[in-house]
């Protein structure tokens, strides 16, 4: 005498993990979306909220009050706010400037101590980041 055991249902066992797996990519986008904006809206905030430093210089016809070393640099032309972006790809995202002088500004250099506008944002938002990703990823893996 043969015993034996049938598994049916295994299609729609691999359907159904296909489409877990297309919802926690979809999960993990929106979450480094949602992110990456707190992120950059931040490091805009800090920009637009004046450091009343000690020192000024005259660009033009203006007068540019230089921020505090430690806080983020202040708003001059208004050029480093405006180039900060986001890219989002399948596993991470990035928010980022492309003028030169960014990089002195936020880690400093030789001749100017540091005014950082990314990393405080960051560090700001971790719990909200980590949160964000619990929630998207939670509400992705949820099995009809």
């Amino acid at each position: 005498m043969i015993t034996k055991v049938v598994i049916t249902g295994v299609d729609a066992v691999k359907k159904q993990l296909e489409k877990v797996a297309l919802e926690e990519k979809k999960a993990l986008k929106k979450a480094l979306t949602l992110s990456a904006n707190l992120i950059k809206n931040d490091a805009i905030k800090s920009i637009k909220e004046v450091s009343h430093g000690d020192k000024k210089v005259k660009r033009g016809k203006k007068w540019h009050t230089i921020s505090k070393e430690g806080d983020a640099p202040n708003k001059d032309t208004g050029r480093l706010m405006n180039s900060i972006s986001i890219s989002v790809h399948d596993t991470y995202a990035e928010v980022k400037t492309n003028v030169k002088y960014a990089a002195a500004l936020e880690k400093g250099s030789k001749k100017m101590g540091v005014r950082p506008f990314l990393e405080p944002a960051l560090e700001k938002n971790r719990k909200k980041i980590n949160d964000i990703f619990g929630k998207e990823i939670s509400l992705a893996v949820v099995i009809d």
